[in-house]
Formats: C-alpha cells, sequence, structure tokens
C-alpha cells in the first residue's frame, strides 16, 4: 500500500526550499509547489511560485484544472503584494487563479475527523494548545505592523470553539495563556517564537505540541493526497501550494500511483 514519508525519515531529509514536484495521471497533470511560509512580498520564492504557475497553466490550455490551498480558501486580495502579507503563498496562488478564472479549493480534513484522531491519544487541552500556538506562530511571522493580536487570535479561537465543541477549554487568549501555564508552569510569551515552533514541530517528538502535531499532519497529508489523486482521476489538472514539509512527505506516496512528466 502506497505510504506518506514518515516524519523520523523526513527528519533526515535535505531538500531545496521552495520544493516543486510535477507529475501525471492519465489525463491530468500535478503541480504542486512547497513553499517556505512567509508573508513577505519580497521573498524571491513568489517570483518561483509565478513562473511555476505560468508553466502549469501553460501545460494545461484546454483542460479542467483546479488549486488546492492549505489551510482554508483565502478572500482575492487586488494586488499580489497585499495578497502575500495578509495571507502568504495560499493568497498569492488564490490571487493568480482568480486572475485566470481557475476554481480554488481546500482540501482539508474535516475537523471531526482531527479531532476524532487526536483526542485518542492526547488530552483536549494539549489538543488545544497545539493549534493556538501555530496561530500564534503564524501571527509572529507577519510583516510588521502585525495585525492586532487579540482580534487576530479570537478568530481562529472562535473556530475552534465552534468545531471542537468543548467546554472544558476557555476559547480566548487569556484562556489559552492560562493552559500554557497549567501545561509548562511558565507565562505565555506570544513573542517567544523559539519557543511556539517547538510546540508545532512535528518532527520534534519531545514536546507536548511536537507530538500533537505529528498526529494533526499524518491525518492531514493522508487527506490531501487522497483529494488530490481523486481530481486526477477525474481528468482535472491541479496546482497545489502548501508547505514544504507536506509536499516532500507526500511525495512517495504520489510517486508511487502518478508517472514522471516527460
Amino acid at each position: 500500500m502506497p505510504k506518506l514519508l514518515t516524519y523520523d525519515e523526513y527528519a533526515k531529509v535535505r531538500h531545496d526550499v521552495p520544493y516543486t514536484l510535477t507529475l501525471k495521471g492519465m489525463d491530468s497533470l500535478l503541480y504542486f509547489f512547497g513553499e517556505e511560509h512567509s508573508f513577505d512580498p519580497r521573498n524571491p520564492q513568489w517570483k518561483t511560485l509565478k513562473d511555476y504557475w505560468a508553466t502549469f497553466l501553460l501545460r494545461t490550455t484546454g483542460t479542467e484544472r483546479i488549486v488546492f490551498t492549505e489551510g482554508g480558501v483565502r478572500p482575492v486580495e487586488l494586488s499580489d503584494d497585499e495578497a502575500v502579507l495578509k495571507h502568504g503563498g495560499a493568497g498569492l496562488v488564490t490571487k493568480l487563479a482568480h486572475d485566470e478564472q481557475v476554481l480554488v479549493q481546500s482540501p482539508e480534513p474535516p475537523y471531526a475527523l482531527e479531532y476524532e484522531a487526536l483526542e485518542k491519544k492526547f488530552s483536549h487541552a494539549e489538543i488545544a494548545y497545539y493549534f493556538f500556538a501555530r496561530v500564534v506562530h503564524q501571527w509572529l511571522n507577519h510583516e510588521e505592523p502585525r495585525p492586532p493580536y487579540e482580534e487576530y487570535m479570537q478568530a481562529y479561537l472562535d473556530r475552534d470553539k465552534r468545531e471542537s465543541g468543548w467546554t472544558d477549554i476557555t476559547y480566548t487568549p487569556k484562556g489559552l495563556a492560562d493552559v500554557h501555564r497549567t501545561l509548562f508552569k511558565t507565562e505565555f510569551d506570544a513573542f517567544d517564537s523559539d519557543f511556539l515552533y517547538t510546540q508545532i514541530n512535528p518532527v520534534d517528538m519531545t514536546t507536548i505540541g511536537g507530538r500533537v502535531a505529528r498526529e494533526s499532519s499524518v491525518v492531514r497529508d493522508t487527506y490531501i493526497v487522497e483529494r488530490i489523486l481523486d481530481r486526477l482521476d477525474h481528468g482535472i489538472s491541479v496546482f497545489a501550494e502548501y508547505g514544504c514539509s507536506h509536499v516532500v512527505i507526500q511525495e512517495p506516496y504520489l510517486r508511487s500511483v502518478l508517472n514522471e512528466v516527460q
């Protein structure tokens, strides 16, 4: 049975950033762009992304195609720079797709599926903190001036409260800071990027968040691969834009099913 690269295997891999993977099905193409998560319009990877997108458009002219983005569908901004500043690579490829009238979807697993898998191994506090740390780290990566912290976080926490259905977690920035204090016996620092990264890095199994992140990522990567292959099987070419690690981890599975592009 096809399988993903394990995170222990991934930890030994050295790969280019950005990372691209181009494969084909019977009557369709996959262009998979792996980014270094960034909200900086000056990052040279966006030129690489635009060139890769242009090649995809050329190779799929006259056929049905779709764009997949990580972490939800973003709104269309007025300019490329504004798209990156607000939404990173997902925002940019959404703008590019909109300009060419290509449908954008985000094939993330239903939250119920992800929560069900995580609850088998972790407490509500550990799971909620992982999702919280992930968004705080994302907020820190925004270019200055960053969006207001409380407002930015609360939008995501409202989503987590709704999707989890848990009543034992106080879904506010203060409530999750209290969870941090309970788990780590220290005060929460939203600017401690190094610590936050240890809590969202699925390669690091020494931390609570790292263990949750690994389980979450396996669920997500499996689901994403299945959605990609489903579209390709229906003759629809896919341009996917995700973080580098997702592309590298999904590559063995995809290569076992798809063919090289000549």
